[in-house]
């Protein structure tokens, strides 16, 4: 959804030697435009919790993601983890919709119940895995206070200092509370 950070990624992308078995591409998850069953993977990294509407953005995308995965294939997605479901809106602009005065969706953080109803559910295939990511600085917190115009700034700093944080406190995970989920399909329709 984030035309700044999909460039910041494709610059990565183009220097990787795997480019040829790998394709990046920048796209409605909702209506996807390559053939079912096309793909043998999808990771889909912390974009399902904002895909719009709030009451059921995330689904349409499961179930148009899901449908161009191979048979046997793999999804992967890591959403927001917390103790209670919520669905934050704000007094700005997101992706898709323009603030004119009434508060605008942003994102979906899931609990327990919620991975079960909203993501478990609605995927054809076994949850192979679940990992959960902890964190020993609340850098999220930090990080979706700050003005638009500085993360928009620094966004390829994001993923680096969110996977440092995840790495130092995965050794006190029992202390710390979880982050973000990260949900291993095989699909099988």
């Amino acid at each position: 959804q984030d035309k700044v950070i999909f460039s910041e990624w494709d610059k990565l992308y183009e220097s990787n030697s795997h480019k040829g078995k790998i394709i990046f591409d920048y796209l409605d998850a909702r209506s996807i435009d390559y053939p079912d069953g096309y793909f043998d993977v999808i990771y889909s990294l912390s974009v399902i919790h904002m895909i719009t509407p709030g009451k059921d953005g995330d689904i349409k995308a499961l179930k148009e993601i899901q449908k161009k995965i191979t048979q046997g294939g793999l999804l992967i997605i890591e959403v927001p983890y917390r103790t209670e479901y919520r669905e934050n809106y704000a007094n700005r602009h997101n992706f898709e919709e323009s603030y004119c005065g009434t508060p605008v969706f942003q994102e979906r953080q899931y609990d327990e119940y919620a991975i079960e109803s909203r993501i478990v559910n609605n995927i054809a295939g076994k949850l192979l895995n679940r990992f959960y990511l902890y964190e020993f600085f609340p850098f999220e917190a930090v990080w979706s206070r700050l003005p638009k115009f500085i993360t928009t700034l620094f966004a390829f700093i994001e993923p680096w200092a969110d996977m440092c944080n995840v790495f130092i406190a995965q050794k006190e995970r029992q202390t710390r509370k979880a982050k973000s989920i990260i949900l291993f399909f095989e699909i099988n329709r």
